[in-house]
C-alpha cells in the first residue's frame, strides 16, 4: 500500500474495490466456499462501516487480505481524501474493543439497577407489613 507505484494509482480506485488476494488464500478460497464468503462478507463490512464513517458516494477501496482472509491493509479514496489503512484497522479494533466494554458495562449497570429495585421493593414490602402490624396492634390495644 505504500509502495510509490501503488500509491500513483490509488485515485484510479475511485468508484471500485481492488482487492488483493495473496495466491495462498485464493487456493483456500476456491477449496472451501465457506471461507470465501466469511472472506467476502469482511470486505463488505469494512466497506460499510467506511460508507458509514464517509457517506461520499465518490469513494474507492484498495484491501489488501493475509493468508487467513484478514485485512491486513486497506486504503480509501476520494476525490478530496485518501487514508491508509493501518490506522483504519486499529481504530476499527479499538472501537469493537470498546464496544464491547461498553455492552459489559450496560449489562452490568442493568444488573445492579435491577438488584436494587428488588431490594426496594422488599424494604417497601417489609415496611408496609411492619406498619400493618402497628397498626393492628395499636387498633387492639384501643378496643380493650
Amino acid at each position: 500500500m505504500l509502495d510509490p507505484k501503488v500509491q500513483a494509482k490509488i485515485n484510479s480506485t475511485i468508484g471500485k474495490k481492488a482487492i488483493v488476494v495473496p495466491p495462498e488464500l485464493e487456493e483456500k478460497m476456491k477449496n472451501d466456499p465457506e471461507l470465501a464468503r466469511s472472506v467476502m462478507a469482511k470486505v463488505e463490512g469494512f466497506s460499510a462501516e467506511q460508507d458509514i464513517m464517509n457517506p461520499n458516494p465518490r469513494k474507492g477501496y484498495q484491501i489488501a487480505l493475509d493468508e487467513n482472509g484478514d485485512i491486513a491493509h486497506a486504503c480509501v479514496t476520494s476525490e478530496k481524501m485518501s487514508v491508509s489503512s493501518a490506522e483504519f484497522i486499529e481504530a476499527h479494533k479499538a472501537r469493537e474493543e470498546k464496544h464491547a466494554e461498553y455492552e459489559r458495562l450496560a449489562g452490568e449497570s442493568a444488573l445492579k439497577r435491577k438488584l436494587m429495585e428488588q431490594e426496594a421493593d422488599e424494604r417497601y414490602y417489609q415496611n408496609s407489613i411492619t406498619k400493618r402490624r402497628f397498626r393492628l396492634r395499636h387498633m387492639k390495644r384501643r378496643a380493650f
